[in-house]
């Protein structure tokens, strides 16, 4: 499709940190696959004012991105939100942006043009808040996402919960990626000197994630009483940087040493990439036992190292592997945590040449083709 015009999009990272996550993860995969497919169209970066976001090399290199290091924080309060209302009222006005994309609430609109915005799960409406907090809660996103003129959401399970909650709105799915480039074949020096590091084997089971309640490491953790094979070690690797990560860890850990499983389960915080790439290859067994998510990142990384997988029987993790009853269990079922664990780790017959199919499927450049159609859409219903 010949374009003719230079279109402007703006990019509203002002919610990324250099901080592990899959919304970072997201951004560089998708959006630097997305910036060198669209030539035609000039793109801008908004950045938070409290980060200087070392990840952003990856988009430098392209001649139609630039940067606006912005007034906002990463992070919500009261003054950061009514600073964010004036900021983005007066910029939209004055670059006209044809397409303005957010990845965080509170939204504000593109004035005159198209807005987007990505929703990764709604967990600020189902997760942590109950009675008058979670109405309120209910009514401040309802209010904010009535703006929004298109959504994109990482799963079909996320598109069907924004329906439930706004109707049938303009939505389209696209999933979180994975580059497999990025998984190689770990070396034996650097297994090595892991091994020395952290004092474990290649006989341990392996799970990474934020420590959030949502996670569901309290119930794994417990699920190792029922495991005999005292060789078997539970490692968890999880950022624990805010107060309530910090909280949790330590609940966790007093739990660890209650059950006196000190020996058997081991918690890291803010382990680096190249270590968690390493966890994934060493492991025996990976785990992702969340009651709650949107999608499920983890699972498509362990699948590039060809583990064997066990995961909660929760809809997100169903859209990306085929449901088979040997490798979901029920999150809140501590037994049946351990008998799947138990079951996956002695079975040597469980197939996995399926997933290098499944992970064509998750590739940027697929990915990247879905927003650049919504773009040109858009653009053109102007």
């Amino acid at each position: 499709m010949k374009i003719k015009k230079k279109f402007k999009v703006g990019l509203d990272a002002t919610c990324i940190t250099d901080r592990p996550s899959g919304a970072k993860q997201r951004f560089i995969g998708l959006y630097s696959e997305l910036v060198s497919k669209m030539e035609f169209v000039d793109f801008i970066i908004f950045e938070p004012s409290d980060s200087n976001l070392k990840f952003l090399k990856y988009f430098k290199k392209y001649r139609n991105v630039s940067f606006i290091k912005t007034p906002i924080k990463s992070k919500n309060s009261i003054i950061n939100i009514l600073k964010s209302f004036f900021y983005w009222r007066n910029k939209t006005k004055s670059l006209n942006l044809d397409i303005l994309e957010s990845f965080r609430l509170p939204f504000f609109n593109n004035y005159y043009n198209k807005s987007i915005l990505t929703i990764h799960d709604l967990r600020f409406l189902h997760w942590q808040f109950s009675g008058y907090k979670k109405f309120f809660k209910y009514l401040y996103c309802k209010f904010f996402l009535s703006k929004v003129d298109h959504f994109i959401a990482v799963s079909k399970t996320t598109k069907n919960q924004l329906i439930s909650l706004l109707g049938n709105r303009n939505i389209t799915v696209v999933e979180n990626g994975i580059d497999i480039k990025d998984f190689k074949k770990i070396k034996k020096n650097t297994v090595n000197k892991l091994k020395k590091k952290y004092n474990i084997g290649s006989e341990f089971i392996f799970t990474v994630g934020h420590f959030e309640n949502r996670k569901n490491f309290l119930n794994l953790i417990l699920s190792m009483k029922n495991i005999s094979n005292q060789k078997i070690k539970l490692i968890i690797a999880g950022n624990a940087s805010s107060k309530e990560e910090i909280r949790l860890k330590k609940k966790l850990q007093n739990t660890i040493y209650e059950n006196k499983l000190n020996y058997r389960v081991m918690l890291l915080s803010n382990v680096g990439d190249e270590e968690i790439k390493s966890l994934y290859s060493m492991c025996k067994l990976f785990v992702f036992p969340s009651v709650y998510e949107g999608f499920g990142i983890p699972i498509l990384e362990a699948m590039a190292y060809n583990k064997k997988i066990v995961l909660s029987n929760i809809e997100p993790f169903r859209e990306i592997i085929s449901y088979d009853k040997r490798f979901f269990f029920d999150p809140e079922n501590i037994k049946d945590i351990s008998k799947k664990i138990k079951m996956n780790l002695n079975n040597t017959n469980i197939k996995r040449n399926k997933y290098s199919l499944i992970l064509k499927s998750y590739r940027y450049k697929i990915l990247a083709s879905k927003i650049y159609k919504l773009y040109i859409n858009l653009i053109q219903k102007k």
